[in-house]
């Protein structure tokens, strides 16, 4: 698995790339210098606490958005109907 960090704005914003797909950002709040992180994609309900979280760097924020998607990816791969799981509903 190939993960990118991708600068958007310097030293505050960040987009995360799973295998050259874009999964979320990072960002850091102003008020508290904190990194907080923005999923693209639909979240299982028991990862909110991380995705609620607030992070001392943009690197623990980017790498924990990624082991949340992967959490997602295959909860909702091995969740459903057979059929339909050829199509990414999650973008």
């Amino acid at each position: 698995m190939k993960i990118t960090f991708k600068e958007v704005k310097p030293d505050c914003r960040n987009e995360i790339y799973v295998n050259e797909k874009l999964v979320g950002h990072v960002e850091v709040a102003t008020i508290d210098g904190k990194w907080k992180l923005e999923a693209y994609f639909s979240t299982n309900f028991s990862d909110n606490d991380d995705i609620n979280k607030k992070f001392d760097s943009s690197y623990k924020a980017g790498k924990t958005l990624v082991k949340i998607y992967e959490r997602s990816y295959f909860f909702f791969e091995s969740y459903g109907d057979k059929e339909t799981q050829e199509i990414d509903m999650r973008v």
